[in-house]
């Protein structure tokens, strides 16, 4: 693949000229100079801005402008007070100039030519979106190192068959989502929402294909623990069950959804292994009792900021390049 110029039309009337990266982050100093260092060093852009939004007042906020320092290229911009993820996402909106606006986190790390890979999607004028392809690193606890591996596989197994079917994926990873700046309106701010979801339903209702990249590749850490599991997807199917605020948008994930996609896409994924086939039994049960957790925060009316807590073991070091 070759940078894509300024001169190149993409498609709704705008050209790549400048890219904007938008790093959204919360209780991550041990990460986030990882995910600013692999976001500035991205090639095959013209011209790159990465645009940080820290929320909160612990030390994410020194080691993020002291990368900053490093690099002209490189804007924070912090919040007092959280507000939520969604609205990290308004401030990169309104303040990043470039014309596509590509999302990641302060937990991750952007592989080397992941942005030219999503970049790459929208030389096609029907795309409006398009996301990368998570990857775990490898975690401490044999069980929770297999229930990594084991969903994220099913997910990039389930955006590989809809794209060879349909031709665009149902829901974008939030790890890593390019966007067509035009195409994107504010989000509705809440810590409850799934951003990801909304954007994906926001493109998709517009007319326009949100691509699958599985070349453009991003470490995440997975919760290593199974009481991080919970937090995490009790927060996650928590947001898919609640209506938006904007036309009534609502995710397509469902417990039966998440069942029907296991079924079908788990061919060849699980060994033979007795060891495998418990730890099968076992990751049912987490996600189970992930989804009855997060109805029943529902059915308590617990709102958004009840809901959320941090990950602990998400935001460990990512180790040296």
């Amino acid at each position: 693949m070759h940078p894509i110029s300024a001169s190149q039309n993409v498609g709704v009337g705008a050209s790549l000229a400048v890219v904007s990266i938008g790093i959204t982050s919360k209780d991550e100093e041990a990460t986030i100079a990882d995910a600013i260092r692999a976001s500035v060093n991205q090639r095959g852009v013209d011209e790159l801005e990465v645009l940080v939004v820290v929320a909160g007042a612990d030390r994410t906020i020194e080691r993020a402008e002291e990368a900053a320092s490093k690099d002209p290229r490189v804007r924070v911009f912090v919040e007092a007070q959280p507000r939520g993820k969604p609205a990290a996402i308004n401030t990169i909106l309104r303040e990043g100039r470039g014309s596509i606006i590509v999302l990641t986190d302060g937990d991750a790390m952007l592989a080397q030519g992941a942005v030219e890979a999503i970049l790459e999607a929208f030389r096609q004028r029907d795309v409006g979106a398009a996301t990368g392809h998570p990857v775990p690193t490898s975690a401490a606890a044999p069980f929770m190192d297999f229930v990594a591996r084991t969903s994220h596989e099913l997910f990039h197994r389930i955006r590989l068959t809809e794209m060879a079917k349909l031709g665009t994926v149902s829901q974008a990873s939030g790890y890593l989502l390019g966007i067509r700046r035009e195409l994107l309106p504010p989000l509705p701010e809440g810590r409850g929402l799934m951003d990801d979801s909304v954007i994906s339903s926001v493109i998709r209702r517009q007319g326009y294909r949100i691509a699958y990249c599985p070349n453009a590749l991003v470490s995440v850490h997975f919760p290593a623990t199974v009481g991080d599991f919970l937090i995490q997807k009790r927060r996650t199917r928590r947001g898919l069950a609640r209506r938006t605020s904007e036309g009534g948008l609502r995710a397509r994930r469902t417990p039966l959804w998440e069942l029907k996609q296991a079924l079908t896409h788990s061919r060849g994924l699980i060994g033979p292994s007795a060891r495998e086939l418990v730890y099968v039994f076992g990751f049912a049960i987490l996600t189970a009792a992930s989804w009855l957790l997060a109805y029943w925060d529902r059915l308590a009316g617990r709102g958004k900021d009840d809901i959320w807590r941090a990950v602990p073991s998400t935001k460990r070091a990512f180790g040296p390049p």
